[in-house]
């Protein structure tokens, strides 16, 4: 079994890590942890570079989008990529406007991007186990 990424996946972890140097990094989500903040600009620049987009691509996949996910949270992006490269397009077969928000129908704790969020995804227990019972356009106030 060959672990070694292919130099396809190497040239998407460069590319992903060329655009992190400019747009994230341990003093970037220290600034917007002292304001709350989420960073738009991070997902935006991630989106516009087509990253949000490699799980259901043609060429790549679910390797691809952790991949970048990794990377976003190696380099301290304080984006909720896995929500938005990961978890929407599994559950939707398509990516959706970020920020993403997840959280469970019984469970009424803050969730970390609900003020920010364009998009919510709400779990409910079903007989045992976990079941996705919607995604909708997100309507959270932020809580102080």
């Amino acid at each position: 079994m060959d672990l070694e990424l292919s130099d396809d996946q190497r040239e998407i972890v460069f590319a992903v890590e060329s655009l992190l140097d400019k747009h994230a990094g341990p003093a970037r989500a220290t600034w917007l942890n002292e304001r709350g903040a989420y960073d738009f600009e991070l997902e935006q620049a991630l989106e516009e570079a087509g990253f949000l987009d490699v799980a259901t691509s043609d060429e790549t996949g679910w390797l691809e989008a952790a991949l970048v996910v990794e990377a976003v949270a190696r380099a301290a992006g304080v984006a909720a990529i896995g929500a938005s490269a990961i978890v929407a397009p599994g559950l939707l077969g398509r990516r959706v406007p970020g920020p993403v928000a997840l959280a469970r129908a019984d469970d009424a704790r803050c969730v970390p991007v609900a003020a920010q969020a364009r998009c919510s995804s709400t779990r409910a227990r079903r007989r045992g186990s976990w079941s996705w019972a919607r995604t909708t356009p997100a309507r959270f106030a932020p809580t102080s």
